[in-house]
């Protein structure tokens, strides 16, 4: 038996967000591998398809992705310089390329002026999807290119301290995390549009797709959380939101819809 040496954990392929096209014939997932020149990691967007799989992106930084129609895939990337440049500057924004799954090159489709994760299809072009906001300043998206940069530049003359007025305060692997919150925001993947739906102070803590409309658990705190979060369902059609489940009974780790229901993943003391 060969002894496992340091050398091999660089070896090692970690896969993530492995999921279907809309059609069920074909699946893709992310895979992820210590890169030890550059300290970080590398990683890929795959497919698996007819019993083959074979590497659909080659930048090293595509990590989140959804299937856009059963030909197309929907992938955050910083691909220019200017993107680049952009996010060493501090702003805050998520650009998308659209890749075909047979051939053919990326092309960006959309830009969010905020930092948002990956997305789920409610219907058409409508997705939903999570983004990091600041509860100072929850409506970044909305503010015009000259104000967003003043409020990039306030930010940095400011980086020199931190003010802690909640805890926790501070996350392994995410820094310092005071008056941050994760929010749930629609968007509209033709137009590039999108609107907030969570208030400034909820942080969204799971999501399930079920009939058209959007369910949600998570909290609104202000010094602490309770871990114990509601259940929420946001309907796009009417922009309604109602409150499904107040009972603060468990800690919400996930929502999934199968067979027309929804399922709860939750723990209890």
């Amino acid at each position: 038996m060969k002894i496992l040496a340091m050398d091999d954990f660089y070896k090692y392929r970690f896969l993530s967000g492995i999921t279907y096209a809309p059609a069920g014939k074909a699946a893709a997932f992310v895979a992820a591998q210590a890169c030890p020149e550059d300290n970080t990691y590398q990683s890929h967007i795959w497919v698996y398809e007819a019993g083959k799989m074979r590497r659909l992106t080659g930048l090293g930084q595509e990590n989140s992705f959804v299937w856009q129609d059963d030909e197309h895939l929907l992938f955050t990337a910083r691909r220019t310089e200017s993107e680049k440049k952009r996010a060493q500057a501090g702003e805050q924004f998520t650009a998308y390329y659209r890749i075909p799954l047979h051939g053919g090159e990326a092309e960006k489709a959309f830009e969010l002026p905020c930092a948002m994760g990956a997305l789920r299809q409610v219907a058409g072009s409508l997705y939903v999807g999570a983004a990091t906001i600041d509860a100072a300043c929850p409506d970044y998206y909305k503010l015009p290119k000259k104000q967003r940069a003043q409020t990039e530049k306030e930010r940095a003359d400011s980086a020199d301290y931190e003010v802690f007025d909640e805890v926790p305060f501070w996350a392994n692997g995410g820094g310092f995390t005071n008056k941050k919150r994760t929010a749930l925001f629609w968007v509209d993947v033709t137009s590039g549009r999108l609107g907030r739906v969570t208030a400034p102070l909820f942080d969204l803590q799971a999501v399930a797709i079920l009939g058209g409309k959007v369910y949600y658990a998570g909290e609104e705190y202000n010094t602490k959380p309770t871990q114990r979060q509601d259940i929420f369902v946001y309907d796009p059609a009417s922009g309604k939101v109602r409150c499904v489940y107040n009972r603060r009974e468990a800690d919400i780790a996930g929502l999934e819809a199968a067979g027309g229901r929804l399922v709860v993943v939750a723990s209890t003391e």
